[in-house]
């Protein structure tokens, strides 16, 4: 494996005072936990080869929070900033990591 490109998503609209918890945790559970999840498996390959690449898929709702989304919101901010911290942590290693923010 030298490329994963992590593109799946779901989203559940409410009113952000009335977003019920199962909703929440399902969200960020696919939007974010498993995004975490891969990037570090592959990371674990890709650091011995020192060579890979990880691409992610964010959202302009990152930066904007859309409306009735809380739960995407804050899984597509999370997965900007584990782009991040990945890119920090992985560099060295010669693995490139990005997210489409768009």
């Amino acid at each position: 494996m030298d490329i994963l490109v992590v593109s799946h998503g779901i989203q559940r609209r409410h009113p952000s005072n009335e977003f019920p918890d199962e909703d929440w945790n399902a969200v960020i559970d696919t939007n974010l936990n498993s995004v975490f999840w891969l990037a570090r498996a592959a990371s674990n390959i890709f650091m011995p080869k020192r060579y890979g690449k990880i691409i992610l898929i964010a959202s302009m709702v990152s930066f904007f929070g859309g409306k009735t989304v809380p739960a995407y919101a804050a899984a597509k901010g999370g997965v900007a900033q584990l782009t991040k911290a990945f890119s920090n942590d992985l560099f060295q290693y010669g693995i490139n990591i990005n997210a489409n923010q768009g």
